[in-house]
């Protein structure tokens, strides 16, 4: 992050006055990634900061709690991996992100004073950066995010959105595909690897062979402690939680004999998703609706196939829904759906449509990718250092 951010830095110098500010508060903070890395970082930090004269706001521990802690929810659902995580569950995790989203309020109080043209924000948890993109949208400051990871796999990313705005990520992946002139010898391989990474996962290893019956409407939610940790007011998600979801889909379709709401399997990894789902399991079971928990060994795939209708809200599911043949009813704004959107206005042809659908899906993880590693952050301090001797030289000339 700190490479990225210096050589990002510098690039914008040749035209603008760029100030760089952090605070103290993520010098000293745990932020709950890996020990080892987290004291590596912070004493390189010390010294990088000081020679690229960072402004280092001090850190104010706030005795109360803030008004908008979605900041602070969106990283405790993250750290824990618990949709029922709470300050009384968590007391000491929640303290500590209480500090950092107390940091980032400072850093958008300073920022109020510089009134930038426009904010890089290098990210770390959401609780540390949350406020401060906020202060920017809310300003319609153009803000710009270096993040790792992104939507389905890992890398570095520099984009004007929020990571967490899902749909826009869509967006990128088409520019990209049309920008870029992708020979049909390499677009085939790269589809046929996607194709084949979609279907044989982590999660279809662990299905079995048990027969489904046939329904009307087979429904995918998504896991509930990752789809929480998603920043509410930039995931454009129209639902609060997953019955929510499945209410709606239900009343958009009347009339339904059979149908199954299959819970996502990546949420046995959740602390809470007994107490998470007991709601949705309640409603479904008063409504005569079959419900596939998350450690059940049935296959998601064979509910596809032998279901009329699809409904997702953003589980990536409906890709190989799509790949399938079968045309999803999509209710939340995932990125594959402005990918798949774009495919149908292209054409009716459904073929036509899975074609080009798996072929923009196939190169999205090359769409956005930028890594900053050692070798920049020791080519930033053997500039900077030049630098200096070269102005001590002239200086006594």
């Amino acid at each position: 992050m700190l490479a990225a951010a210096f050589s990002i830095g510098k690039r914008l110098e040749k035209n603008n006055k760029v100030c760089y500010v952090s605070s103290k508060a993520f010098l000293i903070k745990n932020d709950y990634g890996n020990n080892f890395l987290n004291k590596l970082s912070r004493i390189i930090a010390k010294h990088i900061l000081r020679l690229h004269k960072v402004i280092i706001l001090p850190f104010t521990k706030y005795p109360a709690e803030s008004n908008d802690l979605t900041g602070v929810f969106s990283s405790l659902y993250s750290l824990t991996s618990d949709s029922t995580a709470d300050k009384e569950k968590y007391p000491k995790i929640w303290d500590d992100l209480l500090e950092i989203d107390a940091a980032s309020e400072d850093l958008f109080t300073y920022l109020i004073k510089l009134s930038p043209s426009a904010i890089y924000v290098f990210n770390g948890r959401i609780s540390s950066v949350y406020k401060v993109a906020k202060f920017a949208k809310d300003k319609n400051i153009p803000v710009f995010y270096y993040e790792y990871g992104r939507c389905g796999l890992s890398s570095y990313t520099l984009t004007d959105f929020p990571i967490h705005d899902l749909y826009s990520w869509g967006k990128m992946y088409i520019e990209y595909f049309d920008k870029k002139n992708i020979s049909i010898k390499k677009l085939n391989k790269y589809k046929k690897e996607y194709i084949s990474s979609k279907f044989n996962n982590k999660f279809s290893s662990s299905y079995d062979d048990t027969a489904v019956s046939h329904y009307d409407l087979s429904i995918y939610i998504s896991s509930t402690h990752e789809f929480m940790s998603l920043a509410s007011d930039v995931l454009a998600s129209d639902y609060a939680n997953d019955l929510a979801f499945v209410k709606d889909v239900i009343r958009k379709n009347p009339g339904l004999n059979k149908v199954v709401v299959r819970c996502h399997p990546n949420q046995v990894n959740d602390v809470g998703w007994r107490d998470s789902l007991a709601p949705l399991v309640n409603y479904c079971d008063a409504k005569n609706i079959e419900v596939v928990l998350p450690d059940s060994p049935v296959s998601s795939y064979a509910l596809l196939i032998n279901s009329d209708r699809v409904a997702v809200n953003i589980s990536s599911i409906a890709v190989e829904a799509i790949l399938l043949g079968k045309m999803p009813q999509i209710y939340g704004w995932p990125p594959y759906r402005y990918v798949y959107d774009c495919a149908r206005r292209k054409s009716l042809n459904q073929a036509e449509v899975i074609d080009y659908f798996a072929s923009v899906m196939s190169v999205s993880r090359f769409a956005c990718q930028h890594r900053y590693g050692i070798g920049w952050i020791i080519a930033l301090f053997v500039f900077r250092i030049i630098n200096k001797l070269l102005g001590l030289v002239v200086k006594n000339l």
